[in-house]
């Protein structure tokens, strides 16, 4: 019998990043998700200058963030003001473990992480999975909504969904669409 053949460098320091189908590993994933919320000191969901100036100090990346930013706006999805957005932020991070993984490693030690990866903040990955949820909901709801305007039900399910999420005023405004239907005269032909 052979011997099993060990993994490259490459590919064992991609273990644990990405998925073998090139996706990015789940737990990974909500890793890079605590990373960005850390840095996204205002919560606008996009990092700008100075959040990854901090981001790039902390995690020794970058150095001169001013001439990268123009690269990252370049090749990542950013806001209306230039700013990295999370979507950015994951492209960047799969752009990097294409290439050069060992780096990807380095930055997660310098940010505390080590492997095989976890959380620092597992509360923060059920919070993150609650408003994946709580979004999922809302995107079925509006299906529901679309493919029944004038169904009441359909209102009433989106308000719930927009209430959970913490929109009231677009939740108020659906509860009373469903009203306004329920309250308006059938337009359906009741005779044979």
């Amino acid at each position: 019998m052979g011997k099993a053949k060990a993994p490259s460098a490459k590919k064992a320091a991609k273990e644990g990043l990405v998925k073998k189908n090139g996706d990015l590993e789940d737990t990974f994933k909500a890793v890079l998700g605590e990373i960005f919320r850390r840095f996204d000191k205002d919560g606008d969901g996009a990092l700008c200058e100075a959040e990854l100036e901090d981001f790039a100090t902390t995690s020794g990346s970058g150095k001169n963030v001013a001439e990268d930013r123009a690269q990252l706006q370049s090749y990542f999805d950013c806001n209306s003001k230039g700013d990295l957005t999370y979507k950015g932020f994951e492209q960047m991070y799969t752009m990097q473990i294409g290439h050069e993984a060992e780096t990807t490693w380095k930055d997660l030690e310098q940010l505390g992480y080590k492997k095989p990866l976890a959380l620092l903040d597992p509360e923060a990955a059920s919070a993150e999975a609650l408003a994946k949820a709580k979004m999922d909901e809302l995107r079925n709801a509006l299906t529901d909504l679309k493919l029944a305007p004038s169904a009441p039900k359909a209102h009433r399910r989106a308000g719930d969904a927009l209430q959970a999420l913490g929109r009231t005023e677009a939740a108020q405004r659906e509860y009373a669409q469903a009203e306004a239907l329920e309250k308006a005269p059938s337009t359906v032909d009741d005779q044979d």
